[in-house]
């Protein structure tokens, strides 16, 4: 079920298989920092909400360099209200500036103490099989 969307983003919450699925629908070209984070506000809301145990991001057309102070305030303010998820999985962009900052921002301290690994693909249905394997 769809529990969010604005410009940028849809966010769903699939009870049944304990899914949130975080899909930018838009390459965020005209995205301000406040927007990502309210994005990652909403984000961190519904797993407070709904506790996931998995996490599918797709970023896959998302043109929007995280900044690293961003990535780090993500670390602190975001990560831990998220420990529920066992499981995440990154649909990343061709844009390789994008696809990094994605990266840098799961590799924070704050981040990778908390989580196993996430894993990173080009395509969502490889990454839907990994989540649910």
């Amino acid at each position: 079920m769809k529990i969010y969307e604005n410009p940028f983003i849809h966010l769903f919450y699939y009870a049944e298989t304990g899914l949130i699925h975080f899909y930018y629908y838009n390459d965020g070209a005209s995205m301000e920092e406040e927007d990502f984070k309210t994005n990652m506000r909403v984000y961190a809301d519904a797993v407070e909400q709904y506790l996931p145990d998995k996490l599918l991001v797709d970023t896959s057309i998302l043109a929007y360099t995280i900044p690293v102070e961003v990535q780090e305030w993500v670390a602190k303010e975001i990560a831990p209200r998220t420990t529920c998820l066992k499981r995440m999985a990154f649909v990343v962009a061709d844009d390789v500036f994008s696809q990094v900052s994605v990266e840098q921002m799961m590799e924070e301290d704050e981040i990778a103490q908390n989580y196993d690994a996430p894993r990173y693909f080009n395509d969502p249905e490889e990454a839907k099989k990994w989540l649910f394997s």
